[in-house]
């Protein structure tokens, strides 16, 4: 096997790795176990990453006397879209 074959064989090889690797990231991302990553994904993952904020923004609250109001442009119940 010349130098051109081996070259050849390493970069069909690491496209092989990247694909699967980009598979594997996918599926760890799909939060809607549609196969895909899209916007729907986007909102379910927006919306644990807000519940998570609203709940420390309570126990701030709570601990400090702090009263923090959490907002966003982003309607999560409409698939994401942004608010009017």
């Amino acid at each position: 096997m010349g130098k051109r074959d081996r070259f050849d064989a390493f970069v069909a090889g690491a496209g092989k790795n990247a694909k699967s690797l980009l598979n594997k990231a996918i599926q760890a991302a799909d939060q809607t176990d549609d196969g895909k990553f899209g916007f729907a994904d986007v909102a379910v993952i927006a919306e644990g990453i807000g519940s998570v904020v609203k709940k420390g923004a309570q126990e701030i609250n709570d601990l400090w006397g702090f009263k923090i109001e959490i907002t966003s442009n982003v309607d999560l119940e409409k698939g994401g879209g942004m608010n009017e």
